[in-house]
């Protein structure tokens, strides 16, 4: 069977077993020969309880590893806002354009960047915003002023159409 697909715990158990059968089995046998070395029964069994204590305490460490992580967690949730509150007040108080860069510099912020429109960009946006304009037939606020409405003519009685009454200019 190949060990190195095995979870930790799977492997704890296998080196226990073969320990346990190490000593029901062969402790009245004076040495194991194992690859080529021979060694005792006594010394197979401490070979594997090294093992199991190395486990163990590789468990134990990423127990606390786990706690430790968990902890600093904890603490950058609490230490987040607190940060985002603090950058707000630098801004707040120096600004964040190019001037105040070098103050904003030592508290490792960056001052906001300016966009740059280029000159082609500016020019099509004009006429894109004056043929939007004669598209959907908009007059600016003093042309509008001259417009007036008209009353459609209200049919009479009889199906004849009246005719609509005079309007006066400036009235």
């Amino acid at each position: 069977m190949s060990t190195s697909n095995q979870t930790k715990e799977t492997r704890q158990v296998r080196i226990g077993k073969v320990s346990a059968g190490i000593q029901k089995y062969f402790m009245n046998l004076p040495t194991i020969d194992l690859a080529g070395t021979s060694r005792t029964p006594a010394d197979l069994i401490a070979t594997l309880q090294r093992a199991l204590d190395a486990i163990k305490q590789s468990s134990n460490a990423k127990a606390a590893w786990r706690a430790v992580v968990q902890t600093e967690r904890n603490v950058l949730r609490e230490t987040s806002p607190v940060l985002r509150y603090i950058k707000a007040f630098v801004i707040s108080k120096f600004g964040d354009t190019q001037d105040s860069s070098q103050t904003l510099e030592d508290f490792v912020y960056t001052p906001r960047k300016v966009p740059v429109k280029k000159v082609a960009v500016k020019a099509g946006a004009i006429e894109q915003g004056l043929a939007t304009r004669v598209a959907r037939a908009t007059r600016g606020k003093k042309q509008k002023a001259k417009i007036k409405g008209t009353v459609a003519p209200k049919p009479s009685k009889d199906g004849t159409v009246a005719p609509a009454p005079a309007v006066k200019p400036g009235s």
